[in-house]
C-alpha cells in the first residue's frame, strides 16, 4: 500500500524528517529503475568509503595464450595477471518542484505522489542522457549503408538506409570477434528509439518478446530478440537532424587572431533546450570571402540557424582540411537562432559532430556486450522535502518543496564491447 503523503508533515531535519527523507527515497528508486533503459546495461559500481566522488573500477585483461609446448619434467613460466584501472568523478544532479499549499489542499489527486513520480522519471532521463554523452566517444561505429553519416543519410527515403539484418549482423559480428560477452550467455542487448523499432518489428527473424516471457525474464522495455540481441525501446535516445546550409557570414566581426590567405569553416550545432538530446547539425561553410580564399575585411561574424526552431546552438570554427573545433566561452555557446555573433578565435574546444543531409534524421542503435561501460550505483539517492512550515521568506506558509540529488557518472570500460549503428527510419 502506498504511503499515505498527507501524514508526511516534516523535513529536512531531525528524525521525523530523515524518516520521510528515506520513505521518499525508497518510493522513487524503483521509479528511477523502472524508467531507465541504458542504466541497466552498465555495470554498476560503487565508491569505495573515503574517496569521496572519485571512484575506481578495475578491468581485467585477457591472459596470454601459449605458444610453446611444455617440455617434460620442465616447469613453464607462469602466466601474469593483468588489471587496468578506470577511474571517474561522480557528477552531482538534482532538481526540486515547488508545490503550493492551496494545490495540495484542493486537488482531487496526491499531488506529493504525482511529484514524486515526475522526479523519478526525471532522474531516470538524466542518467540515460549522461550514459549517452559519455558513449559518444565510442569508436566501434556502423552505417545501414555507406561508410559515414554524410553518406548514410543521402539515402533519403531507401530502404537500405534503415536498419536491417546486415547491418545488425556486421556490429554482432564484430563484438563477438573481439569477445564481447552475452549478458545472458546468448544474447546482447540493444537500444533502439520507437521510429526504429517501427523498421524491425516486420523482420521475418524478429521474435517478439511476450513468446518467451514466460521463461525469461524480460529487460525493461523489452520489446523481442533479433540477430543475437534482446532490443530494449526508449524515446530517449539521441538523434541527428540536419539543419542545412544555415551559417552566414555576415563580415563584419573583429580581426582577432586570422590569419589573411587562409580558408576558414564554420558549423553549428543546436540542443533542443529540454532534454539536451535531440541534436541539429549544419553543413560546413567557407567563412572567407572572395574566390582566392582570402578573410573577408573587418573579421568573420557568424549567424546561427534556426531550425529546429527553440534549438540552443554552439559554434564550431577551424581552419579548412581540419574538423571544425567548439568555439568556448559565452560568445560561441549556447545562443539562440537568428543571433549574430563575432569571433576573433577558431574554436579550441570538441570537434563537431558529423553532419546530416538537409532535413534528414539520423538515429543511433546501441548493441552492449556485458562489461562495455560502468554507471554508479543510485543507492545514494537523496530524496528531500521541506516541512511547509512559516519562515522569513514564506511568512504564510505557503510552499513546499520536494526534490532529489545524487552522485552518478558513466564511464566506459571496453570499447571494445560496444557497437553503435547509425541508421535512417522509414517511420520519421
Amino acid at each position: 500500500m502506498a504511503t499515505e503523503y498527507v501524514q508526511l508533515t516534516s523535513s529536512g531535519s531531525g528524525t521525523a524528517g530523515d524518516d520521510i527523507n528515506s520513505i521518499l527515497a525508497a518510493q522513487t528508486l524503483p521509479i528511477i529503475e523502472n524508467a531507465t533503459r541504458f542504466y541497466q546495461c552498465g555495470d554498476k559500481l560503487k565508491n569505495a568509503d573515503g574517496t569521496g566522488k572519485v571512484w575506481s573500477a578495475i578491468r581485467y585483461l585477457k591472459v596470454k595464450l601459449p605458444v610453446v609446448q611444455l617440455t617434460e619434467g620442465t616447469t613453464p613460466n607462469g602466466t601474469s595477471m593483468t588489471t587496468e584501472t578506470v577511474t571517474g568523478t561522480a557528477e552531482q544532479w538534482g532538481q526540486y518542484i515547488s508545490l503550493s499549499d492551496a494545490g495540495i489542499l484542493t486537488l482531487a489527486h496526491p499531488v506529493l505522489q504525482k511529484a514524486n513520480e515526475l522526479l523519478g522519471e526525471a532522474a531516470a532521463e538524466v542518467m540515460d542522457r549522461e550514459i549517452q554523452e559519455v558513449l559518444e566517444s565510442a569508436t566501434n561505429i556502423f552505417y545501414a549503408s555507406g561508410t559515414s553519416r554524410v553518406t548514410l543519410s543521402a539515402f533519403t527515403g531507401v530502404s537500405t538506409g534503415v536498419l536491417n539484418t546486415n547491418g545488425v549482423s556486421r556490429a554482432v559480428a564484430a563484438l563477438r570477434m573481439k569477445g564481447a560477452k552475452a549478458f545472458d550467455g546468448q544474447n546482447y542487448i540493444g537500444v533502439i528509439d520507437p521510429n526504429v523499432e517501427m523498421d524491425i518489428i516486420l523482420e521475418a527473424k524478429f521474435l517478439n518478446a511476450a513468446q518467451y516471457s514466460n521463461i525469461t525474464p524480460l529487460l525493461k522495455g523489452e520489446i523481442g530478440s533479433w540477430m543475437g540481441v534482446r532490443w530494449v525501446r526508449s524515446n530517449f535516445v539521441r538523434t541527428y537532424y540536419g539543419a542545412g546550409l544555415q551559417v552566414a557570414n555576415t563580415g563584419s566581426g573583429t580581426s582577432g587572431q586570422w590569419v589573411s590567405g587562409l580558408n576558414y569553416v564554420a558549423q553549428c550545432v543546436g540542443y533542443d533546450p529540454t532534454y539536451r538530446l535531440k541534436m541539429s547539425i549544419s553543413t560546413p561553410v567557407n567563412l572567407s570571402g572572395g574566390t582566392s580564399g582570402t578573410m573577408m575585411t573587418g573579421g568573420m561574424a557568424i549567424t546561427f540557424p534556426d531550425d529546429p526552431t527553440g534549438y540552443l546552438w554552439d559554434a564550431y570554427i577551424s581552419v579548412s582540411g581540419t574538423a571544425p573545433a567548439r568555439c568556448v566561452g559565452v560568445s560561441g555557446t549556447g545562443r539562440t537562432g537568428g543571433a549574430i555573433v563575432d569571433f576573433a578565435y577558431v574554436g579550441s574546444g570538441a570537434a563537431v559532430p558529423g553532419y546530416v543531409t538537409t532535413g534528414e534524421t539520423v538515429h543511433n542503435v546501441w548493441i552492449f556486450g556485458k562489461g562495455a561501460f560502468g554507471v554508479t550505483e543510485i543507492t545514494g539517492l537523496q530524496r528531500t522535502l521541506t516541512d511547509g512550515k512559516a519562515s522569513d521568506s514564506d511568512a504564510l506558509a505557503q510552499r513546499r518543496k520536494t526534490g532529489y540529488k545524487l552522485f552518478f557518472k558513466p564511464v566506459i570500460l571496453e570499447d571494445d564491447f560496444m557497437a553503435k549503428i547509425e541508421v535512417m527510419s522509414a517511420a520519421d
